[in-house]
């Protein structure tokens, strides 16, 4: 794409203040589209679109943040985001100079923009748009939500949300989450099988003994890593559930008994695979 420049803009981005939004369009603007670039994996002429740093408008009429991005219609997929008066590519917007490393908490806009573009990522630019029945989707946090983001030396490699205990479950329904609950999780696919879901998932439980939720559906993938987890950590496994709704008793099940019968059905089938390559 030309005009877009490789450039580590995330140790300046630090520099603000956590409420110092001056780098992203604020409002209900129009996005400037008059520039023109080409998709660098289709050939497409891209469009400049605002993009939304939160999926839904906030309960309390939190004013939403865009920023501008590049667009490719036929991609369906942002490739760059302008910074101030710079283009920026994605990847580099997920590099940090300070070496970080860990489970961080998010907390300003510069932390925002970052979880914004891994959550773009992980729903367009990673197979997202192939979804079968193992996998789930991603949406946009909304801005109560808790997020937390997973750094490997310096650069941004996931994210989990928190639905907060007590928070409204949604704006047209009356009722609040009965537990916190961990309501998606998100490890890019060139940093996977190095520990982050694990880390993530313990950082997520590493709080007060009391009952904790993870949105329904599960993935196979969560399901592993919560069966690893639960060898590791029995004493969790009392208290932590698989949750629909606001997880209020009648919409909870526990996750420890679920990963038993799920070993069960995977013992049944593997049993039946071989039965059916045994010589009669």
């Amino acid at each position: 794409m030309k005009n877009v420049v490789d450039i580590n803009v995330f140790d300046r981005l630090e520099e603000l203040r956590e409420d110092d939004d001056s780098f992203l369009i604020v409002g209900e603007e129009e996005a400037a589209t008059t520039e023109r670039n080409v998709c660098s994996k289709c050939q497409t002429q891209t469009t400049t679109q605002k993009y939304a740093l939160y999926g839904e408008f906030s309960l309390a009429n939190c004013q939403r943040h865009w920023i501008d991005g590049q667009y490719c219609p036929n991609c369906q997929s942002y490739f760059a985001f302008r910074v101030w008066n710079t283009w920026v590519r994605l990847e580099e917007l997920l590099k940090s100079g300070n070496e970080r490393h860990g489970i961080t908490k998010v907390k300003s806009y510069v932390e925002r923009l970052v979880l914004s573009v891994l959550s773009h990522m992980c729903t367009y630019w990673e197979g997202a748009n192939q979804i079968n029945a193992s996998q789930v989707t991603y949406l946009l946090p909304h801005p109560d939500d808790e997020a937390r983001l997973a750094w490997l030396s310096g650069t941004a490699v996931g994210f989990y949300i928190i639905k907060r205990k007590g928070t409204p479950y949604s704006r047209a329904v009356c009722d609040n989450y009965h537990l916190d609950v961990l309501d998606m999780m998100y490890v890019r696919k060139s940093y996977r099988r190095r520990g982050v879901g694990l880390q993530m998932l313990q950082d997520f439980l590493s709080r007060e003994p009391e009952n904790l939720g993870i949105s329904n559906p599960l993935s196979t993938e969560m399901l592993n890593v919560l069966a690893k987890c639960l060898q590791l950590h029995p004493e969790w496994k009392d208290y932590l559930w698989e949750v629909t709704w606001t997880g209020a008793e009648g919409y909870r099940q526990n996750i420890w008994m679920k990963l038993a019968a799920y070993r069960a059905r995977q013992a049944k089938e593997r049993s039946k695979n071989i039965s059916r390559i045994e010589p009669r």
